[in-house]
């Protein structure tokens, strides 16, 4: 059963154990998701004074106004590409640590090396992959209403988990699996994120800063969420156990 407070319950016992290095994790993982969001929302100011002067020196300068509107949407363009590539090769594979680490810290003593783990798995390419058409199928439905692109996201939430557990998955395999693990469960998973609203406000009301302190509690609780969707799949039949092998340190005796 679906079990909002003991997810909670297990998350908290977990994190009494390793809390502060899954803080250094968190902190570490929010300021590289920064450098993305800041790239993509950062201002754009075509001739460095923030406004495309059409009017220049009292008249109209069309040539001007022409180079200053093509700078404006080349540099647009560029910024565009730069934080789509941030995304796609830097912050999904790191996404993909995150939960890793989660996951491992369930069982194991962790360092922050997990966090990049997808960097060092050999299966970068694929976990990029994955992550990449993830994120366009969410984007597409989210064209047709923002309500669609909020039930796919639900939808495919446990995507970085299954690369977490097994780098080698195809694209449409880990959709399509994440799409039995959270069929039936996208409104919990839905109140779960809302049931944590209050910790983030009064983070929020630190200053932001205190947002980080929650966010271990945040993933450690969806880790637990992960485990329960993986008895449900083996219950069903859906996968089986050697596809999701679990959660183990590499045989080098390291956790990356």
């Amino acid at each position: 059963m679906f079990s909002r407070i003991q997810f909670k319950e297990n998350a908290k016992q977990l994190l009494r154990r390793y809390y502060w290095m899954a803080f250094a994790v968190c902190t570490i993982y929010v300021i590289i998701h920064g450098i993305g969001t800041s790239t993509i929302t950062g201002k754009i100011t075509v001739n460095f004074r923030g406004e495309i002067p059409i009017f220049w020196h009292g008249g109209f300068d069309l040539l001007h106004a022409s180079w200053e509107i093509l700078l404006f949407l080349f540099g647009s363009l560029f910024v565009l590409i730069f934080s789509l590539g941030l995304s796609i090769f830097l912050i999904n594979p790191v996404t993909v640590g995150r939960n890793r680490y989660f996951m491992l810290s369930r069982t194991y003593r962790c360092d922050l090396g997990s966090l990049f783990s997808s960097f060092s798995s050999g299966r970068y390419l694929n976990i990029v992959k994955v992550m990449f058409f993830k994120a366009l199928f969410v984007w597409l439905w989210s064209l047709l209403f923002v309500i669609p692109g909020i039930v796919k996201s639900y939808q495919y939430r446990m995507v970085p988990y299954l690369l977490a557990e097994n780098p080698d998955m195809d694209w449409r395999r880990a959709l399509e699996v994440s799409r039995a693990m959270t069929m039936g469960y996208k409104w919990d998973l839905f109140i779960l994120d809302l049931s944590f609203f209050g910790w983030l406000f009064l983070g929020m009301m630190l200053c932001g800063v205190g947002v980080l302190f929650v966010q271990p509690y945040i993933q450690a609780t969806d880790a637990e969420v992960y485990e329960f969707m993986r008895q449900k799949v083996f219950a069903t039949g859906v996968c089986l156990r050697s596809e999701l092998p679990g959660f183990y340190p590499r045989s080098d005796g390291t956790h990356l």
